[in-house]
C-alpha cells in the first residue's frame, strides 16, 4: 500500500467518520433536544395513530424513496449500470449526508459519491439531471396553480392576468430549458472552464440525455411528487386541517413552490414549511391557534416520515460511500 493510498483511506475513513456523527447530532437536537418526537406523540397517539390515514402515510414512504431510487438509477445509466437495491442504499445515504446542507442540495453529490465506475463531474451530473426535472414539476405545478391561489387574495381581475401570463410563460420556459439540458455540455467550450482539469470533458455527458430519456425521468418525477403530495394531503387530514379537494389541489402545489423556492438548512426547515402553512391555509379560513399548532405537528411529522426515518437508515449505508475513489478519477 503506497502512502498516497494510506492517506487516502485515512481521509475517507475521517469523512465517513464526519457525516455519522453529523447525522446523529443533528437528529438527536431535531428529535429529542427540541422534544418535536415527544409534541407529535403526545397529540397524535391517542387521536391518530389508528387511523388508516397513518397507515397510508407509512407506507408511501418506502413508496417514495423506491421511485427516487428507481429515477437515480435511469439518470446514471449512460456511465454506470447499478442494481436497484443499490441505488436504494444510494439514495437512502445521500439524504443522511443532505441533511445540513440548503435545501438538501448535498444529496446530489452524496449519491456521486456512490458510484465507483466512472469520474466525479460525470457523477455529479448525471444525478443533477434527476434533480433538475424533480425540480421542474414542482415549480411548473406550483406555476400552474398559483393563479388560482390569487384569486382568493387578488380582487384585481387585470393583475390577476398579468401573473396567469407569467406563471405560464415560466412554465413553459422551465419546461423548455429541461428538455434542452444537453446545450450544458457547451459550457465545455467557455474558456474558464476548459482551464478546470476534466470539467470540460466530463460535463458533456449531459449530451448523452436523449429527449426520450428525460421524459421518462421527468415522469418519474411527477409520479414522486403525487407521492408525497398525497402524504402531505393525508397528514393535513389526519391533523383536522380539513379542506376541499379543490383547495387541497390548489393549496399544496403552491406550498411546496415557496418552501422550494425559500432556502433552508436542516435547523430551520421545519420553522420554514411550518411557515408557509400557516401563510397558504390562513386564507381558507384556518386561523385559529389550534390549526397553527396542528399544522406545526403535522409538518413534524411528515418530516420525521419521509426525512428523519430515511436518514437513520442511511447511516448504515454511508461506509459503503468511496469518498476518495471517485474524487480521484
Amino acid at each position: 500500500m503506497t502512502h498516497t493510498t494510506k492517506i487516502n483511506k485515512k481521509i475517507d475513513i475521517l469523512l465517513k467518520a464526519t457525516f455519522l456523527i453529523a447525522t446523529y447530532l443533528y437528529l438527536y437536537f431535531e428529535i429529542f433536544y427540541n422534544k418535536k418526537l415527544q409534541y407529535v406523540f403526545s397529540d397524535f397517539s391517542c387521536k391518530y395513530l389508528l387511523t388508516l390515514y397513518v397507515f397510508f402515510i407509512v407506507i408511501l414512504m418506502p413508496v417514495n424513496w423506491i421511485t427516487e431510487a428507481y429515477k437515480w438509477k435511469y439518470s446514471v445509466k449512460n456511465i454506470q449500470k447499478i442494481q436497484l437495491q443499490n441505488s436504494i442504499k444510494a439514495v437512502l445515504a445521500s439524504v443522511a449526508m443532505g441533511v445540513f446542507t440548503p435545501n438538501r442540495t448535498g444529496e446530489i453529490p452524496g449519491r456521486a459519491f456512490y458510484l465507483n465506475n466512472c469520474r466525479l463531474w460525470e457523477a455529479t451530473f448525471s444525478t443533477m439531471t434527476g434533480a433538475i426535472a424533480q425540480l421542474v414539476v414542482t415549480l411548473v405545478s406550483g406555476f400552474i396553480l398559483l393563479p388560482f391561489f390569487l384569486n382568493k387574495i387578488i380582487n384585481d381581475n387585470i393583475i390577476l392576468i398579468v401573473f396567469t401570463i407569467i406563471s405560464i410563460l415560466l412554465s413553459i420556459i422551465i419546461t423548455y430549458l429541461y428538455f434542452n439540458i444537453n446545450h450544458l455540455s457547451k459550457l465545455s467550450n467557455w474558456k474558464i472552464f476548459r482551464k478546470a482539469s476534466g470539467f470540460s470533458e466530463q460535463i458533456e455527458i449531459f449530451k448523452s440525455f436523449s429527449s426520450k430519456m428525460l421524459f421518462h425521468i421527468l415522469l418519474l418525477s411527477l409520479l414522486r411528487y403525487v407521492i408525497f403530495s398525497i402524504q402531505f394531503i393525508l397528514t393535513l387530514k389526519s391533523f383536522s386541517i380539513n379542506l376541499s379537494f379543490s383547495q387541497y389541489l390548489i393549496t399544496v402545489p403552491v406550498y411546496y413552490l415557496i418552501i422550494t423556492a425559500v432556502p433552508t438548512i436542516a435547523l430551520s426547515e421545519i420553522g420554514v414549511r411550518g411557515s408557509a402553512g400557516v401563510f397558504i391555509f390562513s386564507f381558507y379560513g384556518l386561523k385559529n391557534d389550534a390549526f397553527q399548532f396542528n399544522l406545526l405537528i403535522a409538518s413534524t411529522f411528515i418530516w420525521i416520515i419521509n426525512v428523519v426515518i430515511p436518514a437513520i437508515i442511511g447511516t448504515f449505508f454511508i461506509p459503503s460511500v468511496k469518498f476518495t475513489k471517485l474524487a480521484s478519477q
